[in-house]
């Protein structure tokens, strides 16, 4: 068993890489001109949700990364800004994982870092705002004397509406922490490979 296992990990190594190649050069990517409502609902990638129910997806069918989340991209903010920490480097001092986590944070600006950190905490409001309506529109219901029911309407409307900003806003955290986290694994594993090449 182990004579195999060498075997397949030799035959594993002389393999030389191919590049997929696809002809999908006249393609883009439907995020670049989606619109707001398409963004939160993840509409632009309707359309190759639907080819993948039907059949496999081939290489041809997917479309090309948006600059900013391609793996070259990546490495140069983090590879700016990794530049920059070390040069505030002091000799002898200790730290070097919080000069590459400052690094890493760096990468993208204060801006995004707080659009992240509200939808993280946007459904946590909801989740509060919701049954604060409902303790509200409970008294209009039961009242019976109430023939003005506007304000029961307006108490299920806050209702509905926070149940929806909750969902849009933990599907758009999940998305974008996600996205952020392959961008800081990709640029990491370029400028680690660049270190390796240039000691060999």
């Amino acid at each position: 068993m182990a004579k195999n296992e060498t075997k397949l990990i030799a035959f594993q190594m002389n393999k030389e890489y191919v590049s997929l190649e696809s002809k999908t050069g006249h393609k883009e990517n439907p995020k670049k001109n989606a619109s707001l409502l398409s963004i939160l609902s993840f509409w632009w990638v309707g359309e190759i949700l639907a080819i993948g129910s039907k059949r496999p997806l081939d290489n041809d069918d997917l479309f090309p990364l948006l600059d900013e989340d391609k793996t070259q991209t990546s490495t140069e903010k983090l590879q700016e800004t990794w530049s920059e920490e070390t040069a505030k480097r002091v000799p002898g001092k200790q730290g070097n994982g919080y000069r590459l986590f400052r690094a890493l944070v760096r990468m993208f600006p204060w801006s995004y870092h707080i659009f992240i950190l509200s939808i993280f905490l946007l459904p946590g409001v909801c989740n509060v705002l919701q049954p604060v309506f409902l303790s509200l529109l409970l008294p209009e219901l039961m009242n019976s004397s109430t023939e003005d029911l506007s304000w029961a309407y307006i108490y299920a409307a806050g209702i509905c509406l926070s149940s929806l900003v909750r969902v849009i806003a933990a599907h758009q955290y999940a998305f974008h922490s996600y996205l952020m986290a392959l961008r800081w694994k990709s640029g990491t594993i370029a400028i680690i490979f660049k270190k390796v090449r240039t000691q060999r």
